[in-house]
């Protein structure tokens, strides 16, 4: 019998992801968390987990943050991203931290069994979204850093080197502090840089600050 862990911080999508699956794929052995803490209490104490579905837009820390820690892990555990970040914003860093896939919560559910399906398998589940992202990536890595970034990441760039705070650059960017979270984590990863006043220096460095 297969083993799946969930890792999303809503109870009610835990639920529907397993009975989505035990309805499409049969009878299966679950377990459950609801943040990265957690989840690494329960893959610390027992490793025997054939598939982590693993949300991003988790309470307290980032999932990728657990993708990250993967040196604690055995190598047989594989990861599958069930996020609501499309595949373009997020898909390519999780692949590269060792991801076996990048599932979007707005496809449909018979996706995400076909996604279940190929990576306990032993296959990788990219959509062509994601492949446009990683070819993309590959093309672009001889640019600069903030070349990189969103629409949105280079704001909230912009408003961190201005000296706001995340809650601040949520209320001036018309969002949740838990999504201005999420970039804030993918701001650093793609500038390649550690705090906030990294990447102040940068932005002064390349008058960012000043582009309107």
């Amino acid at each position: 019998m297969k083993r799946i862990l969930i890792v999303d911080d809503h109870a009610i999508v835990r639920r529907g992801i397993q009975n989505e699956i035990e309805e499409r794929l049969g009878n299966m052995h679950f377990g459950e968390a609801s943040n990265v803490n957690e989840a690494r209490t329960v893959l610390k104490a027992d490793t025997r987990w054939d598939l982590v579905l693993l949300d991003i837009g988790l309470e307290k820390q980032n999932g990728l943050d657990l993708l990250e820690e993967l040196d604690f892990l055995t190598s047989s555990i594989s990861f599958l991203i069930v996020s609501h970040f499309p595949a373009q914003e997020l898909g390519v860093r999780a692949m590269q931290l060792g991801a076996r896939g990048y599932f979007c919560k707005t496809d449909p559910p018979e996706k995400l069994i076909l996604a279940i399906k190929q990576v306990l398998d032993g296959k990788k589940y990219i959509t062509e979204n994601l492949a446009m992202a990683l070819a993309a990536e590959v093309c672009r890595k001889n640019g600069l850093p903030h070349e990189l970034l969103s629409r949105r990441e280079l704001e909230l760039l912009k408003l961190l080197a201005h000296g706001k705070s995340q809650k601040e650059a949520a209320e001036d960017m018309g969002l949740n502090i838990k999504t201005v979270s999420t970039y804030h984590v993918r701001l650093l990863q793609k500038m390649k840089l550690n705090t906030d006043v990294d990447l102040t220096r940068y932005a002064l460095r390349h008058n960012l600050v000043l582009l309107t």
